[in-house]
């Protein structure tokens, strides 16, 4: 979404004769009623991938695919944990065929985080993991500033990243990352 959604109403005043007098426009910002709309309307997709697919991987490019593009973003990665050891994985990647980052995909698919890494332009995910909650990051580029030298993800130009926790009773199992 990323855009400001305002609703606008415009009534006439008048007195009791009927004259006018002026008009009443009201403008009211709807950012996060549309923002939760949207937001549901994709879960209730994401919902239906998954009860058509056996498992998370066979659904994940539809997954990844599906949230990228109902939220604006270039890209998606999926982190599985694996399983007996505190790492996750990058096992699936999904990017806009338009945007080049055929080179990114292919330096990020299959990297492998340790739980508490602070790898540049990673934390987030292992934050996500770590704490079981979001993680939204909106100007990547300032928080990576006091980091270091650009990676990845600041080369091929991103400019805020979300990270959300797939909980399951046992625990997180894996972290979608947009």
């Amino acid at each position: 979404m990323g855009n400001q959604v305002f609703r606008v109403t415009f009534s006439p005043d008048g007195n009791a004769s009927g004259d006018a007098r002026g008009s009443v426009i009201v403008v009211e910002d709807i950012t996060a009623i549309k923002l939760a709309d949207e937001l549901n309307q994709i879960q209730t997709e994401l919902k239906h991938i998954m009860e058509d697919a056996p498992t998370l991987s066979s659904a994940a490019n539809d997954i990844l695919k599906t949230t990228a593009e109902r939220l604006g973003c270039d890209a998606g990665l999926l982190w599985t944990l694996e399983p007996g050891h505190d790492v996750l994985r990058c096992a699936q990647v999904w990017s806009r065929p338009d945007t080049g980052l055929a080179a990114f995909v292919g330096s990020t698919l299959n990297t492998a985080l340790l739980r508490g890494s602070t790898a540049l332009g990673k934390v987030w995910a292992c934050e996500a993991w770590t704490s079981a909650r979001g993680v939204w990051i909106q100007h990547l580029d300032e928080m990576l500033a006091h980091v270091g030298p650009p990676d990845d993800f600041t080369r091929q130009g991103f400019r805020s990243c979300v990270a959300l926790p797939i909980p399951t009773p046992s625990g997180v199992v894996g972290v979608l990352e947009f």
